[in-house]
């Protein structure tokens, strides 16, 4: 992910520059890209992004177990509020 002194309004374009700073291969981030997965859109049939919204998409994710945890937690909030 970029670092402090990266510009976050940097254009990104194509599947290999978007895979080399979010650390995927070019093949895995062409398979994001298609699903939807990444904040990307196509440009005359390229993808692209910036920097800066590649990093907010992963400051947003939260790890699988965090999201089985946090939704555990409510179930059980809800089980005791019955």
């Amino acid at each position: 992910m970029p670092t402090n002194d990266e510009n976050e309004f940097e254009v990104v374009r194509g599947a290999d520059a978007i895979g080399k700073i979010i650390g995927e291969k070019t093949r895995r981030t062409f398979a994001l890209l298609e699903a939807g997965v990444l904040p990307c859109w196509k440009e005359l049939g390229i993808w692209t992004t910036t920097r800066g919204r590649l990093r907010q998409h992963y400051l947003r994710e939260k790890h699988p177990q965090q999201l089985h945890a946090e939704q555990a937690e409510d179930n059980g909030r809800s089980n005791d509020a019955a």
